[in-house]
């Protein structure tokens, strides 16, 4: 297995985690809000309910955007490029990224990847350029070193 497929492995486990976490969450919620009983404190259970409808609501939120990002993540290339693009892993003189999806920061093998997408600022600033250019990000210049 390559190293872009090992990370875009290790991505799709981190997403399908988040989701599974996120799904038992707004279970739990459901759970909570079906075990709350109305007393004679009405206030506090109406305001309890709200509580446990917004974890749920936020919960929702988050596995569909987690889903998409799962979605978009099955759509990068994983082939060797020699100009940024999408499925690109960038060596800088800074850090490495893999250009995927908005991710953050992902450990393999004890070394830090940056997991960012095409349309990120750095994305944008990266993307059509190749081994050897630079780019200034707020202030700083990042050397590409390596293209895959």
């Amino acid at each position: 297995m390559t190293l872009k497929q090992t990370l875009h492995a290790q991505c799709v486990r981190i997403l399908e985690e988040t989701i599974g976490n996120a799904e038992k969450a707004m279970g739990s919620a459901h759970e909570s809000m079906l075990g709350e009983t109305k007393s004679s404190a009405g206030d506090k259970f109406e305001t309890s309910r709200a509580m446990l409808q917004g974890e749920q609501d936020r919960m929702k939120r988050m596995i569909i955007k987690n889903k998409e990002m799962a979605y978009n993540l099955s759509k990068v290339p994983l082939d060797e490029h020699s100009i940024i693009q999408s499925g690109s892993l960038v060596e800088t003189d800074k850090q490495t990224f893999f250009i995927a999806i908005g991710l953050g920061k992902v450990v393999q093998d004890d070394i830090t990847y940056y997991v960012i997408s095409l349309g990120s600022p750095l994305g944008q600033l990266l993307k059509g350029k190749q081994a050897g250019e630079e780019v200034v990000m707020n202030g700083k210049s990042i050397r590409i070193t390596k293209v895959q």
